[in-house]
């Protein structure tokens, strides 16, 4: 077939700049993926406080101890503060049959405080049975930390979670405590590489459906329409509806709508979609 010199120019035209697109995207993709991943991240020159506390829900706990001694054996805290003891309802029962743990539920985080050089004696443990996300830890943890005189604290928790979890205590404890936050140096997040491991784009996910949570907790979130396209993103994956999604437990209830659809949601989503698949 026989094209015009004028047409072939077009087409000519069109291809260079299809192909100048492309490669625009593709060169600018990583600059933006970084970026995302980098947002997410807060990490403080500390100054003196009274205490670290050590987040305890969600991922990589040890890095977190292990920064927390870094803070302390520094001169930066007087004081290392831990809370755990989570239990459901399964386990109370299970206590009321007769079950009895093998060891007080702080003791393997004082060994290896104790081993790393903190003394026994400047660990402050909670016990936060009912706590499960960072907003319901937190008021267990201010609570506690206000009843003991401590108005100066050095939170830390995993890279990815450290912007959203000083919004939190910040917003929720505007005039009691002076605020540092600190990322846990070993934890194994990347913000400049997120995307290539599976775990850390699930981090990166159920990070920003957080966001979206707490944003939408003025009302948008929680509107049907928000609902039905939460059920269309989790059944891309294959998956089947919780209880959540039908009108009681966490996925709606408790305010994880977002975190638990897009975090969750990216396990059954084929490898080969991934960018970690090409890069």
């Amino acid at each position: 077939m026989y094209l015009s010199k004028d047409k072939s120019r077009r087409l000519a035209y069109l291809g260079a700049t299809v192909c100048l697109a492309v490669a625009l995207l593709y060169f600018s993709l990583g600059t933006l993926l970084a970026t995302l991943g980098g947002f997410l991240v807060i990490n403080d020159n500390p100054t003196s406080s009274e205490a670290v506390v050590v987040l305890s829900t969600g991922i990589e706990y040890y890095p977190r101890l292990q920064q927390a001694v870094r803070l302390f054996r520094e001169g930066y805290v007087e004081k290392v503060v831990i809370n755990g003891n989570r239990k459901t309802e399964l386990l109370r029962d299970l206590e009321k049959k007769g079950f009895t743990p093998c060891c007080p539920w702080y003791e393997n985080s004082l060994r290896i405080l104790s081993l790393l050089g903190v003394p026994r004696d400047r660990v402050l443990a909670i016990s936060a049975e009912d706590a499960y996300d960072t907003v319901s830890e937190l008021y267990v943890v201010g609570r506690e930390l206000i009843r003991e005189g401590i108005k100066s604290i050095v939170i830390t928790t995993s890279k990815s979670h450290t912007r959203r979890a000083q919004y939190i205590w910040e917003h929720n404890f505007p005039d009691q405590f002076s605020i540092q936050t600190v990322a846990a140096r070993t934890d194994p997040y990347s913000p400049t590489g997120w995307w290539k491991e599976g775990r850390q784009i699930r981090w990166v996910l159920a990070e920003y459906g957080a966001w979206l949570t707490i944003f939408g907790n003025k009302g948008w979130s929680q509107t049907s329409l928000t609902r039905r396209l939460a059920r269309r993103v989790w059944r891309l994956g294959g998956n089947k509806l919780p209880d959540g999604f039908k009108g009681g437990g966490v996925g709606f209830q408790d305010g994880n709508l977002w975190r638990f659809v897009l975090g969750a949601s990216y396990a059954r989503i084929p490898r080969k979609w991934t960018l970690g698949y090409w890069s």
